[in-house]
C-alpha cells in the first residue's frame, strides 16, 4: 500500500460518501485512491476491526462516526 495511511483511507471514504450520499463500494475507493482492490480490502478489514467503518464482505463500506479514534 505504500504511503497510503489509515487517515488517507478515512478521509477518502468520508469525501466519497458525502459526494455520493451513500455508503461506497471498495472498487469506488480503489479507483479514487489509485490503489489495488486488494489493498483497499486489506485496509478496510483493519478499519472495520478498529470500529471505524462498517463493512461486511460483498457489501458497501460505511464510515462509523461513533467508532474509536
Amino acid at each position: 500500500m505504500g504511503d497510503t495511511s489509515r487517515e488517507d483511507f478515512l478521509k477518502r471514504i468520508y469525501h466519497l460518501q458525502k459526494k455520493k450520499n451513500r455508503a461506497i463500494r471498495s472498487i469506488e475507493l480503489s479507483k479514487e485512491m489509485e490503489v489495488s482492490k486488494a489493498s483497499v480490502n486489506e485496509m478496510i478489514k483493519k478499519l472495520a476491526y478498529s470500529g471505524l467503518v462498517e463493512y461486511k464482505p460483498y457489501s458497501r463500506i460505511n464510515l462509523n462516526l461513533l467508532g474509536k479514534i
